[in-house]
């Protein structure tokens, strides 16, 4: 759960709306362009950094 605040903190979205029964997308995590930037950041943090 950690990892996926992080993520919305660095795209500056909420992706999910939590309640107490579960999780569900919101329009930022449904839409294209929350894909393409969720893409862009997994492919940055899959790269090594300085290094290594």
């Amino acid at each position: 759960m950690k990892q996926i605040n992080k993520l919305e903190q660095e795209l500056g979205v909420a992706l999910f709306t939590r309640t107490s029964t579960g999780v569900t997308l919101t329009p930022a995590g449904k839409s294209r362009q929350g894909l393409q930037g969720l893409r862009r950041t997994n492919r940055q943090l899959s790269q090594p950094g300085p290094g290594g």
